[in-house]
């Protein structure tokens, strides 16, 4: 119900729109703070900036992404109120961190980037880089191009996935995104994901007061069922993590007071090849 709502903004029929949401959220009172931030748009749209701060507020109560639509509409209200710099940020923001399902809006996003004279651009992996298959085994693999999601204001940190982030401050209050990119596409069924996050004091015991969440492809954000500390942790239901061509978006809040300081955050995707074999990709234990 919340794709219908989505194409008939597309379409322009805001009232048609509103209505639908109006079901979805009698259907499923909670958690609706996706749907609160499109309701929110079609609002600032329809000329009720009151309406959608209203709606943009109670979306970003129900749920701790603020991504997507969320910064597109601050930006569109930034603007709006005379800051081009604020409101260009947020915009640019919004474009690199949306979900891909928004479609024609997108485009239009893009076409006002351009206009603002941003310029969107597309992410380019390292040809240097060969993904590292288990050991006697010699996978076939074909280069894939990435999807074309940052903007010039580089919202989204794009991580070479065979390395890692490397050295990383997370300071109290911050809402990284992280994009691990694979050098070229995974072949075979994805079995397993396992992260890998490294301590800067490799004697540190306590867990760490980091939150993770993971984009899943053309739906929205996810927390795995089991939570994520110092060394290996298993991701459990992995491979809906992954886009097409196996890149994995990651989110990292950090909840706590203090800033944490990390060593490495990486990932290693083990697939099955057809053959039978196992592949593995993205980062190595040295």
């Amino acid at each position: 119900m919340f794709t219908r709502a989505v194409i008939l903004y597309n379409l322009g029929r805001f009232e048609q729109a509103l209505a639908q949401l109006d079901e979805v959220y009698q259907l499923e009172p909670y958690g609706n703070g996706q749907r609160r931030y499109l309701e929110a748009l079609i609002r600032l749209e329809m000329g009720d900036r009151a309406a959608a701060m209203d709606a943009l507020e109670m979306g970003a109560a129900n749920t701790w992404n603020h991504h997507g639509l969320y910064s597109y509409v601050n930006g569109k209200d930034a603007l709006a109120s005379g800051d081009r710099q604020e409101g260009l940020e947020l915009i640019a923001h919004g474009q690199a961190t949306m979900l891909r399902d928004y479609g024609p809006l997108l485009k239009r996003i893009e076409s006002e980037l351009s206009q603002l004279g941003a310029t969107v651009e597309a992410p380019t992996p390292s040809s240097s880089i060969a993904t590292t298959p288990m050991p006697s085994l010699t996978p076939t693999i074909t280069p894939s191009a990435p999807q074309a999601t940052v903007s010039a204001v580089e919202p989204v940190i794009l991580v070479d996935a065979t390395r890692g982030t490397g050295p990383h401050v997370f300071r109290s209050g911050d809402f990284p995104v992280f994009l691990f990119q694979l050098p070229l596409s995974i072949q075979g069924d994805v079995i397993s994901i396992t992260a890998h996050l490294f301590p800067v004091d490799s004697s540190a015991s306590t867990p760490p007061q980091l939150q993770f969440m993971f984009r899943v492809p053309n739906s929205g954000w996810a927390q795995t069922q089991n939570s994520m500390g110092w060394g290996e942790t298993d991701i459990t239901d992995a491979a809906r993590f992954l886009s097409d061509r196996g890149d994995l978006t990651v989110s990292v809040r950090n909840y706590g007071e203090h800033d944490i300081f990390i060593q490495n955050l990486a990932f290693t995707i083990a697939a099955k090849l057809p053959s039978g074999q196992i592949a593995s990709y993205g980062w190595t234990v040295p």
